[in-house]
């Protein structure tokens, strides 16, 4: 084996890395088609992968805006979506090749909001002990 290489190969690695259970992923082209859903956006979404690929982003994902960040190319990173009854964080990121848009993906930050809240504040009274402490 060549030195820096391991027994997979970089697809097998990608693909490992775009299904993995911790993350949904969505990514579309310019017009807002689905052309990747993650295997783990199946329960979030409630849609399996083979329904959602080919499908506009909207009819899968209703409130979403995706498809605007593929048009816009503007990233819109850490908005509150409501999906079902949950809040999640989510970013939206627009894909360039050669500084031409050709897509966006969507990906779930962090799933459940009131406990990065709650770890917001704790984060904050930590800093303010410290800064008392410094004193």
């Amino acid at each position: 084996m060549r030195r820096g290489h391991s027994a997979h190969n970089d697809g097998d690695l990608i693909k490992l890395t775009l299904d993995n259970p911790y993350e949904g992923l969505v990514i579309v082209n310019t017009k807002g088609i689905i052309t990747y859903f993650s295997k783990s956006n199946e329960k979030i979404f409630n849609k399996k992968r083979e329904e959602a690929v080919g499908k506009h982003v909207t009819e899968v994902i209703p409130n979403t805006r995706l498809h605007i960040v593929a048009k816009t190319g503007k990233a819109e990173i850490g908005e509150v979506m409501l999906v079902g009854n949950e809040e999640k964080i989510v970013g939206r990121f627009p894909l360039k090749k050669n500084g031409k848009i050709i897509g966006a993906v969507g990906k779930v930050i962090f799933y459940a909001p009131d406990k990065f809240i709650r770890m917001a504040a704790k984060v904050a009274q930590l800093q303010e002990e410290i800064e008392l402490y410094q004193r």
